[in-house]
């Protein structure tokens, strides 16, 4: 049994009952981006813990691990992880394995004779023989085609895993003995949305922060917490400035004067006019899926922050995926006088509420309505697991995307199976928390910002996660998902947050229109960078294709890349094309 180390010492746990080891030394943990272990015949006993938990030591970790019951442990660190770690506990026949909740995730590669589990894609394939490696054809064309929409426990191969935050795996030589996940199923529950963010300020308050401020209302709840729980640690805003947006420089300022903070800004515009950020960039690409439009790619503050933290994600783990209006019903109106849109995003909302989960005569009359009026394109099961698949397969309950059926049960079935959940309005939290919260965090979160510090969601840790999964949503939630988070903000500003942020709503509508302009035509210098591999003849990609059709569409697609070097595209045709170079990046560094 071997792990990997880079920096720092590690952290070595003892025998005792319910866990493996041998006695435990202190130090300073690895950094789990730089994570894998690789079973061989070779034992090499001992609890690590790599990356850092910031509610517990890393020694105190692995203490609580090795004399706790392990479902105690696990509802433990349900309820209050911080930070991101992965826990190894090696032993000779093997190893178990656990991940915080806000770990980014990585990956599982069974060999037959061994397992290599890594953070990192690159580093887990290092182990795996290119003639041994496949493609899953659906899961790729999902990949390709919908970028934000990745299975959480799916990989494009079919011999490798997803291995997301919140998991327990024991592995055992070559074969997974046990595989499950635990978010949600803390030790109760914050009493209020006030606890839980005073629950993930005060492992940090002495910690030097850096947290990434949009201005909006999730950064600005995270600011107002973390202030007021501060201790000797520095906290400190960056905004960056990604052009034209909605979540704009301007509005960032005037909240943080709101807020009596001063703002540091950086320049992220597209294309980087920085060699050395295109470098990185195209370092990463080359290492796991990454998104390079990301604002936090362009994040260059010195090394003297512990950790960056990014609001990032809270819509996700706090609402499931209702959309705006955010605001009251009032203030939405007033600043958009779009009634149809609103009609419609708290009739798209009502499907995440509880009376309507609840309910299948709901959703089969829902469904009715809908597919009547314009989801054509979209199967309708309004079946438990029809809820459940609709979720997975397009994010939307009920409804089920062409071709996607099978896959999707199969996803459901998995998460059900490994977080033993039977109640369905539950499930569906869980479900999400696992797909769009593990996705984005593994985007966000793999790698350091340029000057090596670490980011972290703290929308994905414990406390917040142990909030809101499963917390009651009623039909009047549908019109305003985050008033909770609003009203926490207003009452520690001193005024509405709409008041603090917005000037009028014509400035409103300019950023909107200006956003849409500068989207819809970006260069694609990583495009130019990777020319020679988009060569469908030369691609390793498309000669791994295992049947004549999946090859075909392969050529077809790298041929459409080959032809947009040197152009521009819109930012959605951006992310797919940059999937193609991303996949081929990584296996030309592999095995090239």
């Amino acid at each position: 049994m071997t792990g990997d180390e880079t920096a720092g010492d590690r952290t070595d746990g003892g025998r005792a009952t319910g866990a493996r080891g041998a006695s435990a030394s202190a130090g300073t943990p690895d950094e789990t981006e730089e994570f894998r272990v690789h079973t061989t015949d070779s034992p090499d006993d001992g609890v690590r813990v790599f990356g850092r938990p910031l509610h517990a030591s890393a020694e105190r970790l692995a203490d609580e691990y090795r004399n706790r019951d392990l479902s105690d442990f696990l509802a433990a660190e349900a309820r209050r992880s911080c930070g991101s770690y992965v826990l190894a506990d090696f032993a000779e026949e093997g190893v178990r394995l656990v991940t915080s909740p806000g770990y980014p995730g990585g990956y599982v590669a069974p060999l037959g004779d061994s397992t290599v589990v890594a953070t990192v894609l690159s580093r887990a394939l290092e182990y795996v023989p290119r003639e041994r490696l496949s493609f899953d054809p659906d899961a790729l064309e999902r990949f390709y085609e919908r970028v934000e929409l990745q299975l959480p426990f799916t990989s494009v191969f079919e011999s490798i895993h997803r291995l997301p935050p919140a998991s327990y795996i024991d592995v055992d030589g070559g074969s997974i003995a046990e595989f499950r996940h635990f978010a949600g199923r803390g030790e109760g529950r914050p009493a209020n949305l006030a606890s839980a963010f005073g629950e993930i300020a005060r492992p940090v308050a002495d910690e030097d922060v850096l947290l990434l401020f949009s201005g909006g209302v999730d950064s600005t709840a995270y600011y107002l917490a973390l202030d007021r729980h501060r201790g000797d640690g520095a906290l400190d805003l960056a905004a960056v400035d990604i052009g034209p947006n909605a979540n704009n420089v301007p509005r960032a300022r005037r909240v943080a004067d709101a807020a009596g903070a001063e703002l540091d800004v950086f320049d992220y515009r597209w294309p980087p006019d920085s060699a050395a950020t295109l470098d990185r960039l195209q370092r990463n690409l080359e290492r796991d899926f990454v998104n390079p439009f990301a604002p936090s790619n362009g994040l260059d503050a010195d090394d003297r922050y512990d950790i960056v933290c990014n609001g990032q994600n809270t819509d996700a783990v706090a609402t499931v995926d209702m959309k705006r209006p955010q605001l009251s019903p009032g203030a939405y109106l007033y600043a958009t006088r779009d009634f149809g849109g609103f009609a419609f995003k708290v009739a798209k909302n009502a499907q995440f509420t509880d009376p309507y989960v609840e309910s299948e005569t709901l959703r089969r009359l829902y469904a009715r309505l809908a597919l009547s009026v314009r989801d054509t394109d979209f199967a309708a099961d309004p079946s438990a697991i029809g809820y459940l698949v609709g979720a997975v397969s397009c994010m939307r309950p009920t409804f089920v995307a062409p071709g996607d059926d099978e896959t999707a049960t199969e996803e459901v079935g998995t998460l059900l199976a490994r977080t033993r959940e039977s109640d369905l309005r539950t499930a569906i939290d869980v479900l999400n928390f696992y797909y769009y919260s593990h996705n984005m965090s593994k985007e966000l979160t793999t790698f350091p910002v340029a000057d090596g510090t670490r980011m972290s969601l703290p929308a994905n840790w414990g406390p917040l996660v142990s909030y809101f999964l499963g917390k009651r949503r009623r039909f009047r939630d549908a019109i305003s998902p985050k008033r909770e988070i609003y009203e926490y903000v207003a009452d520690r500003l001193g005024r509405t947050y709409q008041d603090a942020a917005f000037d009028s709503v014509a400035d409103r509508k300019r950023e909107m229109a200006a956003e849409s302009a500068y989207k819809a035509d970006l260069p694609l210098p990583l495009l130019g960078r990777n020319a020679d591999r988009l060569d469908p003849d030369e691609s390793l990609v498309v000669s791994m294709a295992s049947d004549d059709e999946l090859a075909a569409d392969l050529r077809t697609r790298y041929e459409s890349a080959l032809g947009r070097v040197g152009g521009t595209a819109t930012y959605h045709e951006a992310r797919k094309l940059h999937r193609i170079v991303n996949l081929e990046a990584i296996l030309s560094n592999v095995y090239g």
